[in-house]
This record gives structure tokens, sequence and C-alpha cells, in this order.
């Protein structure tokens, strides 16, 4: 269905109309200030609030003490505010329900049951892995066997360190993850409530964010991979695990 025709026909006899209407108000020899009321009041019956306001405020402007126009003039700014503050809550509303929607994203893991785990009861969790690596890092100056697990064909890695998960990175993929000022809620794919970041932009403008607030967990680390798409959300355990 064409709106836009009905849209430009309903201008049209708008514009009929207050023509008509100041021809005849020139026919009746009617004040020039009588002539912007009545231009005023047939703009605010039609809905054009804007041009009602312009009449009116001309009219008091011919005839400072026209008590009638100043009446109409502010019945039409309530009218008007009225509307502005209705289409206001509209987009609030709006907004808070995306932001719901956002803030409703699914964990894919609870860190909470993976971090400090051993390898088995991860098993129970996430399955067999379908990638295992081992070698020997230093942390904290300390060279420390580890070995390397990844799952979900390698979208959760997690790191074992005397048979105990002590770190665990989850990739995300470019729709998944969340970036700019929306970067914290990258917390909800681990089963964290969202909470404020730490935030450092590199010279690139890349963004990266981290935080030292959540029990049991030494750091998390959230940041877009370089030259890729998605991004990942790293947890570290304890101090020492860092690197």
């Amino acid at each position: 269905m064409d709106f836009t025709g009905g849209a430009k026909m309903k201008k049209m006899l708008r514009l009929i109309f207050f023509i008509s209407l100041a021809l005849g108000l020139v026919a009746c020899g009617s004040p020039e200030w009588e002539k912007e009321r009545e231009l005023g009041n047939a703009a605010e019956e039609s809905g054009d609030l804007n041009q009602a306001m312009k009449h009116y405020k001309k009219s008091i402007k011919l005839k400072s003490n026209y008590s009638e126009a100043r009446e109409d003039l502010e019945r039409t700014k309530q009218k008007y505010y009225e509307a502005s503050r209705e289409r206001q809550r509209k987009i609030d509303e709006e907004r808070d329900i995306e932001e719901q929607e956002k803030n409703n994203t699914e964990a894919i893991i609870d860190i909470k049951d993976i971090i400090g785990k051993a390898e088995g009861d991860i098993e129970v969790l996430l399955g067999p892995p379908s990638e295992s690596e081992s070698g020997k890092m230093s942390f904290d100056g300390v060279p420390t066997y580890y070995k390397l697990n990844y799952y979900s064909g390698n979208e959760i890695n997690v790191m074992f360190v005397d048979g105990k998960s002590m770190n665990v990175r989850l990739s995300l993929s470019e729709e998944e993850y969340f970036d700019g000022n929306d970067i914290e809620k990258n917390l909800l794919y681990v089963g964290l409530p969202v909470k404020e970041l730490y935030i450092d932009v590199a010279p690139d403008g890349q963004m990266f964010a981290h935080t030292y607030d959540f029990d049991e967990i030494y750091k998390i680390e959230i940041s877009r991979w370089r030259n890729q798409t998605g991004g990942f959300v790293l947890i570290i355990s304890d101090e020492k695990y860092k690197y």
C-alpha cells in the first residue's frame, strides 16, 4: 500500500484549508492579530503544533495584551511538551528493551564450574578435548609444566597446572563479541555479572578491558583478536599464573 500518496494528499488539503481560511479572514476584514490567532487555531486543530505556536506568537506580537492568543499559546505549548515527553518515553522504552535483550545473553560457560577443577571434572562439563598440548612455561620466573586442552572446537582453552585448571580462555565470534561501550557485557558469556571494567586503548584504537574485582579469580581480560574477527575473554585464576 502506498502511504506517501495519502500523506501528500493530507498536506495539500491542509494547505488548501489554510489558504481558504486566510482568504476568508481577509474578506471579512478581521484585524491582523485575530487572523494570526485563527490560523493558529486551524494549525493546532490539524495537529501542526509548531506552526500553531508560530501564529499565536505572531498574534501576541501584534497585540501584546491579546489574552485569548496567550491562552492558546500556553495550551499548545503544553500539548507540544506532552507529545515530546511521550516520544522520549517511547525512545527510552525501546532502548530499555534493547538493553535487556543484550543483558539476556546466555552464558557459554560458568567459570565457577571450571576454574580450579581437575581435568576429569572439566571433561564431564565440556566433553573430551579436541586437541591437547603440553610444555613448560615460566610463571612468575618459575619454569612450570602445563597442559593445554582445547574444547568445543577450540572455542574454550583450559590450561592445567599440577592437575588443576588455572587459566581459561573463551573465544568469541565477530557476531558474539561485544565491543566499544558494551565490552563489559562479554562477562555474561562466562557466567559473571556485568560490572565496570578498566579500559585501555592501544595506539591503533583497539580497546582492552580488565578487572580484578571477582572473588577467587585474579584477573579477567577482554579484548578483540588482532588482525582477526571476534575476540576473547581470558580468566587468570592466580597472580602467579599470569602471562
